[in-house]
């Protein structure tokens, strides 16, 4: 389980960083393009490039703090199914200790599935 979390936290990073990467390099070929145009272009022409290439960035960031956010939900809802499972194992009687607990994970492995991992 951790695993998935950490592929998935580091294929959400490698994302991030190629979005943000997208968006620097687009204002700088922008700004080279107004500078070279600048002559030509009004001056509302300027103040759009310059508007669009701020809000794909705030769109950028809006993208990479959704997925964040909705990656957060996830970890939370299995944490509280977890939660509740491991209450429900701490709450069962022990068993003796003539009793094989390997074959007692094989019968009940049905009611704790995400601890029956670590076991």
């Amino acid at each position: 389980m951790a695993s998935t979390g950490k592929s998935e936290t580091g294929r959400s990073a490698a994302r991030a960083h190629l979005l943000l990467a997208s968006a620097v390099v687009t204002p700088s070929a922008d700004s080279t393009m107004s500078q070279q145009s600048s002559s030509t272009l009004p001056a509302s022409s300027e103040q759009s490039v310059e508007k669009q290439t701020g809000s794909s960035l705030w769109n950028c960031f809006d993208t990479i703090l959704h997925e964040a956010s909705a990656a957060d939900q996830s970890r939370t809802d299995t944490g509280n199914c977890i939660n509740a499972e491991l209450d429900q194992y701490l709450s069962e009687p022990l068993i003796s200790r003539q009793d094989d607990p390997a074959s007692w994970w094989k019968m009940n492995i049905h009611r704790f599935c995400h601890l029956s991992t670590l076991a």
